[in-house]
């Protein structure tokens, strides 16, 4: 099955759709509110259809191609919902509820399909396919949940399927940290999940946490044992060649007091001794741990895309015109007798097969894959 080619139908069914609107507009009286909704579907068409873009360009390649279709699906179900929400308002046989309903599920499906899409592009990925599969399966539950729970009526209300919707949808992408460094990641998950049955079984059955702090206080310090571990995890996604140890462990240390603060001010919230000196050490140290994460990134990612600084020996070659001996430099060169034009750029050395980066290595094989390597490649 061709799926760029079924994406760019869609897309351009899309547009054309967005066209036809807005001929319909020229004859649609002014004072009615057609025209709103003439707009509304256009504005709707034509970011579904960048969208839609970004999933033809992923479908293109193999390793991509589940997550340029988890895309194009979401968008088109959107779009499919947003459409029915703008236009079925004229049908009088349609509630005003229904309508509601069917804006609702767009959201939700939209904003859960994020975290599907995310988990698309990780079952790619050989180490990272577990956790990949597990955000899709979350979040697919999730989008199922809180629909049913939309269609009944109850959405807004504390009932079951929040009860196990929430701590999900606040779990998952610690269960995802930690299933990268399975099953090593065995016992935080245990805790993890401990915690998320305590919350669900006090969440519903509690109406007063102040006669229930020291249960709810357990389910913040079981809890905070795994969020610190995912946290290690994250800024250990590294190869150990790019490790910045003393940065990595100030950065979850950081974050990691931070959450401290945020649960210790939830749970001073909840139990009714709201404290505001925990308040601004909360936010404050959130502030730091976030910026001290970006930090470590930001130093991570310029250290493995860093290029190899320029050599001074010029490289010596043969026209493939006029067949004289020349010498090129780095950028454009002549050949001096033909006057071939030459542009030479030298890259990082990475492996041409799994694009390892090889620089200081001085083996003949990729480390990575076991491809040989050109030792000029490495000069």
């Amino acid at each position: 099955m061709n799926y760029r080619l079924v994406a760019i139908r869609v897309l351009y069914y899309s547009l054309a759709f967005a066209s036809l609107t807005g001929i319909i507009a020229v004859f649609a009286p002014t004072n009615s509110s057609i025209l709103g909704r003439l707009l509304g579907t256009a504005i709707a068409t034509g970011i579904s259809a960048g969208f839609m873009l970004i999933a033809i360009k992923g479908l293109e390649n193999p390793k991509t191609r589940p997550f340029g279709a988890a895309i194009g699906l979401i968008i088109c179900i959107v779009l499919t919902l947003i459409y029915f929400t703008i236009w079925l308002d004229e049908i009088a046989l349609v509630s005003n509820k229904a309508i509601g309903h069917l804006a609702l599920t767009s959201v939700v499906v939209f904003f859960c399909g994020i975290p599907l899409t995310i988990g698309a592009r990780l079952i790619t990925n050989k180490q990272w396919k577990l956790s990949g599969y597990f955000l899709m399966f979350c979040w697919t539950l999730l989008i199922v949940l809180w629909i049913f729970d939309i269609w009944r009526g109850a959405i807004g209300t504390y009932n079951y399927i929040e009860a196990i919707a929430i701590p999900i949808a606040w779990c998952s992408p610690v269960s995802v940290l930690l299933l990268l460094r399975w099953p090593k990641s065995v016992p935080a998950l245990i805790l993890l999940t401990i915690t998320c049955v305590i919350w669900q079984w006090y969440g519903v059955t509690v109406n007063d946490w102040k006669e229930n702090s020291i249960p709810l206080a357990a389910i913040f310090i079981i809890g905070w044992i795994p969020c610190f571990i995912s946290l290690w995890y994250l800024l250990n996604l590294r190869r150990e060649a790019y490790a910045i140890r003393k940065s990595e462990v100030a950065a979850t240390t950081i974050a990691s007091l931070a959450l401290a603060f945020c649960f210790a001010y939830a749970w001073t919230d909840l139990t009714g001794n709201e404290s505001g000196i925990l308040f601004q050490f909360a936010i404050s140290s959130s502030i730091l741990g976030g910026t001290s994460v970006l930090a470590v990134f930001i130093t991570q990612v310029l250290t493995m895309s860093m290029y190899v600084v320029q050599s001074s020996v010029p490289l010596h070659a043969i026209c493939p015109r006029c067949e004289d001996k020349i010498i090129l430099q780095q950028g454009k060169s002549t050949c001096p007798t033909c006057n071939l034009h030459f542009k030479v750029l030298f890259e990082s050395p990475n492996c041409r097969a799994c694009e390892y980066d090889l620089s200081g290595t001085d083996k003949k094989l990729c480390p990575e894959c076991g491809e040989p390597i050109s030792t000029t490649t490495l000069q």
